[in-house]
């Protein structure tokens, strides 16, 4: 239900992930997770979905996440990390979980 709406919506056509689906855009994907494949990928725990569903998290490409590794803690904020991606947890970015991963990963 949730790919006929995306390839609609995005016209491009949704591909199956373990857990889930993505839609690629010019610009970047939409990624389409369970609650455990959230969890299994990003290391934290996706938000309640109870009313609908809503963005969980924003991906950003970065040559080099290590250089951000004291950016949180200047901040006062947590941070983990997660295959090979900076992870910051929707408790402390307003909501959506927020991913910093290197430009050049490799394929899922």
């Amino acid at each position: 239900m949730h790919q006929d709406f995306f390839d609609n919506f995005v016209g491009a056509k949704a591909i199956r992930l373990d857990g889930g689906f993505t839609v690629p855009t010019p610009r970047g994907e939409i990624d389409v997770l369970g609650p455990a494949a959230f969890v299994h990928r990003f290391g934290v725990t996706p938000p309640d979905v109870a009313s609908g569903a809503r963005l969980a998290a924003l991906r950003f490409a970065v040559a080099d996440p290590g250089l951000l590794e004291g950016v949180p803690e200047q901040a006062g904020i947590a941070r983990l990390f997660a295959r090979n991606a900076m992870v910051i947890g929707a408790g402390d970015a307003m909501g959506a979980v927020l991913v910093f991963e290197p430009a050049a990963r490799a394929p899922r």
